[in-house]
């Protein structure tokens, strides 16, 4: 799966790296977000190169948490994730749904793969996890998981 982490270099265990981190990604995200100055792009790059650029004691990742991002075109948001060679690279792209007379146009991004979601060891169980769930059920777990997905929240 593909995904994005920020890991909190100064804080001790994984799990505290990751709780960390990703709380400094969802306020830069909010901070950029609600700038209406801002396309959707931007919100999305700013926020992911301010943590390269500014928070030297957090590391970002793509493709697995060894996979630590560096900046490789910042205008175009393009990203060095491997550095090869040749260099593996990505691209961020922003997308804000589009309010149109008639037919809203609403993005849902999708993880490669087809793997079950809901099985120990993905993504939805480090989040959980890490916001020490005790054993959430597997009702919680698909409502987490739908409101991750086709909320706001995502």
């Amino acid at each position: 799966m593909a995904d994005i982490v920020v890991f909190d270099t100064t804080q001790t265990g994984e799990k505290k790296q990751r709780q960390f981190g990703m709380k400094l990604l969802g306020d830069i995200l909010n901070s950029n977000f609600m700038n209406p100055a801002l396309s959707a792009d931007q919100v999305v790059n700013n926020t992911i190169q301010t943590i390269i650029s500014n928070y030297p004691a957090y590391k970002v990742t793509y493709k697995g948490d060894a996979n630590i991002m560096s900046i490789d075109n910042a205008g175009a948001g393009i990203y060095i994730y491997q550095p090869g060679p040749p260099p593996k690279k990505v691209k961020l792209k922003g997308k804000k749904d589009e309010d149109n007379p008639g037919t809203d146009v609403m993005t849902i991004s999708l993880s490669e793969g087809n793997a079950d979601l809901l099985l120990a060891d993905n993504y939805l169980t480090k989040i959980l996890d890490d916001l020490d769930a005790p054993n959430p059920s597997l009702d919680f777990q698909k409502y987490l998981l739908g409101t991750i997905t086709f909320r706001r929240c995502r």
